[in-house]
């Protein structure tokens, strides 16, 4: 199972390849539609991760999306501070080990 990046933000992409995840960088909705549809016919693909401004394009296409088991969706943080997500890096963490760092 491979796990790809669909993001508007080059240093997310850079991070993620360097950990050996692949990914693209997509700039507006039509383009995040398109490279999903690809993404989706490629049986390999387990997680399907989106940065915040990517995830908020497309929003509620992304949404009927994540009615199907597969590929699994998942917002994560980036170093965008403009994105809408909430959490900051240090409360995933907080929140999966359950330790306060």
């Amino acid at each position: 199972m491979k796990l790809y990046l669909l993001s508007d933000n080059q240093d997310a992409l850079t991070g993620l390849r360097l950990a050996g995840i692949e990914g693209a960088l997509v700039s507006n909705a039509q383009e995040v539609a398109e490279k999903t549809e690809q993404i989706l016919k490629d049986p390999e693909v387990g997680i399907l991760l989106l940065t915040p401004t990517v995830n908020n394009m497309c929003k509620e296409y992304f949404w009927k999306l994540k009615k199907n088991k597969f590929p699994l969706i998942l917002e994560i943080p980036d170093s965008n501070p403009d994105a809408s997500s909430s959490d900051s890096v240090t409360e995933y963490i907080r929140n999966a080990v359950g330790i306060k760092i």
